[in-house]
């Protein structure tokens, strides 16, 4: 009755769809994202308020159009300092470098301020290295630390809340910038830039302290941390390893050596590269438009301080709405296509149109930054969050740090013609133009491979089946055939049965002795026999007889053939002679021997030896009656065969079932057992061989199975066994069956569909045939499982509301199933339209601890489109009540009803096509006598009356009792 007691026991349960606790989780999230926030904000403050001052001063001493040597010294300079970070992420943790790092940096920006006072040329090129390299080295810092306290659904929900931290930091920075110029100049500046600095380590120390941020994840300690114990109950961070070692080259060679990591790297060199581009021409028009150190100072502080208040207002409004409604593919593209209009625009402005170039190069920069900065950011992000943890630090860093820095390198290299006077600044839109056309080309690769990470890993956690098998033995010489001969005595009929396979297959059948024949194995009896024959062994013609009465039907069968094969009787005569044994195992094996050399016709020995063992009382004899029959040729013996099909005893059943399907093989597909098979496909101890009788009639028996699959007057145990029936013939024709079957009332028999759907677009697939349903009808049973999941849904809403403390009562453990089997419909059509390996390491996944059921829900958020994912994730996503109501009314129109209004519907009508629904109709029932819901009654009193299903009848009579009990007692 409860079929997945154990898969529904919690209401937390992903399989069954019913929502997860999560206010503790959520508070939680809010105090791990309220640090991460202003941890952004202060090191992004003090980064654009040290990049107004870098660009400002560097313009200043040298001009913009020898920012391509700085470009190539940055990069240059981001080799060692990559292998610094590897060891001290390895030395330090993330934590601990953040912290220092930030106080160190602070501690001599107040140096660097008066440096730069003085006006000298290398004070801004020395700034502009190290205070280049320190920026990004933080921010790369914190973008891992904050991927490891968020799984990849907190990510995609919370990363836009973090990078809007960023983008107020920005906002801040470019106004620290604005006042600290023309406050004190340089020093003013980058003492404020300090300050932020400082309070990023203050904000970082004080939530490590109250343990604020630290990770969300499962408590089971992660494989990487294995080298410390910890038991299933310590958090994962504490078992980190004893003795830390620093990543080296070839860990960083190991890392970026997956195909994906490399695309990404890809994807952000053309974004560091067209990024450069704009740099320099936004630098060249400032050039070209403002005068003086501090007035730059503050051109760049304003546009970061417009560009950060144009990101938050993107970051907040639309950010988060394309990561949950369009994904990471759509969010990818936009910064490429904002980019090349940019690019195009500054273009004509430059060669046709002086007077715009001013307000297009502001429009393309605070474009370009903006958008990177707050959706192309949190969406880049995202991409590293399928990186295994381990090695996700140092292969961001290089990311980040070497092929950015490598980009800017590129960038220098190109636009040096620009410092040699051989390419002016506005022809390099053309350049951007170029590297925007080849980074939208990668785009699509890039999506497809980080889909495919988030399946690799989900398969990956799957575990693996060693195939076993033993290597077959080689005969060489005299010696090993000795050993074979042995060989034939082992106690293992295996290696009895190899050792017969040996010696025919070296031309020593020969040598196999008659002895063999008593071997206590079947195989071995037959496979002697075989080589008995051929090799015209006539010393053994006495041995063979004596197994025509051989207790197995295919040793009986081989050794009328190695009989007559070794005889100089007459075999007619031999066999004739036999119909009168005593012995039916006997008279079987002459019957079958003869019917298939003769016609059995009616009268004769033949006819009469079979007659009387059809009538025997003693079902063996009837049981070698079905022996002999399986040798018959249509029509004849069908009347006696279908006397045996309906035989009482099982083994006799079994045994003319066999024989339809021997009668089959020779093609004697006779219409007339076709109903009888079906109807034994209710019957569990009958099912498979009737099963397998239907699955030989071909494709021309589909049409009255898929009659019977829906006729709704058939024994619903026999519609559920018809679908896998249906598979196993195959065909276009059962394709159609099967698919117009999808909508079937009954759920257990939707899911039977599926499996047989899914078994045969995988065995036609085998057979270089590709069978797929219509992706259409396969759409609109997903949306009505998913319907059908959210109203059962509401229902059990309603019900605990009504009473919290019932939540183990009968009805809610039937609707709470009832869930389950939805969400494995749903799985299941998803692998008839997908990957089927991937979609099920998802299914597992959303079992799993915390981590794993992210990624199986990020693997799925990117797979799935349209309405086919709105629906399915109504169903499985972790989302508060009123969240999961608000979509069920959205998406399907479906209302609550209340307790009284679920309880009426529950316990009163009913599809007749559901067989599971008395079940539901009971137990909603005994759920209101149990919870002395007294304005129900008259349910119980009408159902009594009017319903003619005995499991109702049986309970309404049980409870009308207990009720009449206790009014006597009252």
């Amino acid at each position: 009755m409860i079929r997945h007691m154990a898969r529904t026991s919690s209401p937390g349960d992903p399989v069954s769809g019913h929502p997860s606790p999560v206010s503790g989780r959520w508070a939680e999230e809010k105090r791990t994202l309220a640090a991460l926030f202003a941890l952004h904000f202060f090191l992004l403050a003090f980064q654009y308020a040290v990049k107004s001052m870098r660009q400002s001063a560097f313009v200043d001493t040298l001009g913009a159009e020898r920012l391509p040597m700085v470009f190539f010294m940055v990069a240059v300079a981001s080799y060692p300092l990559l292998k610094l970070y590897g060891w001290w992420v390895g030395g330090f943790g993330l934590r601990r470098l953040l912290f220092w790092g930030a106080l160190a940096v602070a501690a001599v920006l107040p140096g660097f301020g008066r440096w730069l006072a003085t006006g000298s040329a290398s004070a801004s090129v020395v700034f502009y290295l190290v205070s280049a390299l320190a920026g990004v080295l933080l921010v790369s810092a914190f973008w891992s630390h904050a991927a490891r306290q968020l799984d990849p659904r907190q990510a995609r929900r919370l990363f836009a809340v973090v990078g809007a931290g960023g983008i107020l930091g920005s906002i801040a920075g470019g106004q620290l910038a604005r006042l600290g110029s023309f406050w004190n100049g340089p020093v003013g500046t980058l003492g404020l830039a300090s300050a932020a600095l400082v309070a990023a380590a203050v904000v970082l120390r004080l939530s490590t302290r109250r343990g604020e941020i630290a990770p969300i994840r499962s408590s089971a300690p992660r494989p990487d941390t294995a080298a410390a114990p910890a038991t299933a109950a310590a958090p994962a961070t504490a078992a980190a390893p004893a003795t830390p070692k620093a990543p080296t080259w070839g860990d960083l060679g190991r890392a970026l050596a997956s195909p994906y990591l490399r695309m990404v790297a890809a994807l952000m060199l053309l974004t560091a590269l067209v990024a450069q581009i704009v740099d320099l021409q936004f630098a060249w028009v400032v050039e070209g438009h403002v005068a003086g150190l501090e007035a730059r100072t503050a051109a760049f502080g304003n546009l970061y301080r417009v560009m950060g208040l144009a990101a938050l207002a993107f970051q907040l409004l639309v950010t988060g709405r394309i990561h949950k409604r369009l994904g990471v593919g759509f969010a990818l593209g936009v910064l490429p296509v904002a980019n090349g209009l940019g690019a195009a625009a500054f273009l004509v402005a430059a060669l046709l149109a002086p007077a715009w170039v001013w307000p297009v190069a502001w429009a393309l920069k605070a474009t370009e930054n903006g958008l990177r900065y707050s959706l192309d950011q949190a969406t880049r992000e995202l991409l590293f969050v399928p990186v295994p943890e381990k090695e996700r630090p140092l292969a961001k860093a290089f990311i980040d740090v070497f092929v950015q820095r490598s980009a800017k390198g590129v960038a220098a290299v190109v636009l040096s013609a620009v410092s040699f006077g051989l390419l002016s600044v506005p022809q390099t839109a053309v350049l951007a133009l170029v590297a925007v056309g080849i980074w939208w080309g990668i785009l699509g690769s890039v999506r497809r491979r980080y889909v495919a990470s988030f399946r690799d890993g989900l398969l990956a956690r799957a575990p693996l089946r060693p195939e076993a098998g033993a290597p077959r033995l080689d005969l060489r010489d005299g010696a090993e055939l000795e050993d074979l001969v042995a060989g034939l005595g082992s106690a293992d009929p295996r290696e009895v049965r190899h050792s017969l396979d040996l010696l025919v297959d070296h031309g020593r059948g020969r040598l196999v002795p008659p002895v063999m024949l008593a071997h206590g194995d079947p195989g071995v009896r037959r496979r002697t026999l075989d080589i008995l024959r051929r090799e015209r062994r006539v010393d053994a013609a006495p041995r063979v007889e004596g197994l025509l009465a051989d207790p197995e039907p295919e040793v009986r069968t081989a050794a009328v053939h190695a009989l007559v094969a070794l005889t100089t009787e007459d075999p007619r005569g031999l066999m004739e002679a036999r119909l009168r044994d005593p012995d039916p195992r006997v008279r079987a094996v002459a019957v079958s021997y003869l019917a298939a050399r003769s016609d059995p016709g009616p009268g004769g020995d033949l006819d009469v030896s079979l007659g009387g063992m059809l009538a025997d009382p003693d079902p063996q004899v009837r049981l070698e009656a079905t022996r002999a029959l399986a040798e018959f040729d249509e029509p004849h013996g069908q009347a006696g065969l279908v006397q045996l099909l309906y035989d009482a005893d099982l083994s006799v059943a079994r045994g003319a079932l066999g024989a339809v399907v021997r009668r089959c093989e020779r093609g004697g597909r006779n219409p007339l057992y076709v109903p009888i098979l079906v109807s034994h496909l209710r019957q569990r101890r009958l099912k498979h061989e009737a099963r397998s009788a239907l699955v030989g009639y071909g494709e021309e028996v589909v049409p009255a199975l898929q009659h019977f699959l829906v006729d709704p007057q058939e024994a619903i145990w026999v519609r559920r066994a018809l679908p896998k029936t249906i598979a196993r013939i195959g065909g276009e024709a059962a394709l159609r069956a099967l698919t117009d079957s999808l909508g079937a009332a009954d759920p257990f028999q939707r899911r039977k569909v599926i499996e047989s759907l899914t078994h045969l677009r995988q065995t036609s697939a085998q057979r270089g045939e590709e069978l797929r349903p219509e992706p259409g009808a396969i759409l609109h049973q997903v949306g009505a499982e998913c319907r059908a999941h959210l109203r059962g849904w509401l229902d059990l809403e309603a019900l605990q509301r009504l009473d919290p403390s019932a939540r183990d009562h009968l009805l809610h453990r039937l609707l709470r199933e009832r869930l389950g089997d939805h969400v494995d419909n749903v799985f299941g059509m998803l692998e008839l339209m997908f990957d089927a390996k991937g979609i099920r390491a998802a299914h597992r996944g959303l079992l799993g601890d915390r981590s794993v059921r992210s990624h199986a829900l990020e693997f799925l958020d990117n797979l799935l489109e349209g309405d086919l994912r709105q629906w399915t994730f109504a169903v499985i996503d972790d989302l508060p009540a009123a969240e999961r109501t608000r979509l069920a009314r959205r998406l399907f129109g479906l209302e609550p009803e209340g307790p009284h209004g679920t309880l009426s519907r529950l316990a009163g009508r009913r599809h007749p096509g559901d067989a599971d629904a008395p079940w539901l109709t009971a137990s909603a029932l005994h759920f209101i006598h149990d919870q002395r819901l007294s304005a129900f009654y008259d349910l119980i009193h009408r159902s009594a009356e009017e319903d003619s299903d005995p499991l109702v009848l049986e309970t309404t009579s049980l409870l009308r009792a207990r009720m009449a009990l206790g009014d006597a007692a009252s």
